[in-house]
């Protein structure tokens, strides 16, 4: 699941500029990159799964540029960058997993100031 969430954060990156809204533009990558990153995070690194924690922390860097505001994109990828630094990804890989299945449900249309 996380590299297809991986593949729809790419895809949505690709073709942002079909969407001609700039709000629901950030709206729909942040949130995606968001939860892509998180996947990365809160999975164990295998050949099968994909998941690492450095393209984790490079997708919620690339949502922090577009809004560190929305989906808590700069709270996440200062986490990521201290449990990276520190080589204490194991510890906090179940919040990363926790947080990255209530983003992958989360709808799209919601409130921007209710997911920031």
């Amino acid at each position: 699941m996380v590299l297809c969430y991986d593949g729809i954060a790419r895809v949505a990156n690709r073709n942002a500029d079909l969407l001609i809204d700039d709000q629901v533009r950030r709206l729909v990558l942040t949130k995606h990159l968001v939860t892509a990153g998180l996947g990365h995070l809160g999975h164990k690194q295998s050949k099968q799964n994909g998941c690492n924690p450095k393209v984790g922390y490079d997708l919620l860097k690339q949502a922090c540029k577009i809004d560190p505001t929305k989906w808590h994109a700069r709270r996440w990828m200062r986490l990521a960058a201290c449990v990276i630094g520190s080589g204490t990804v194991p510890i906090f890989r179940e919040l990363f997993r926790q947080h990255y299945k209530k983003t992958r449900f989360l709808p799209l249309s919601i409130d921007s100031r209710r997911a920031s």
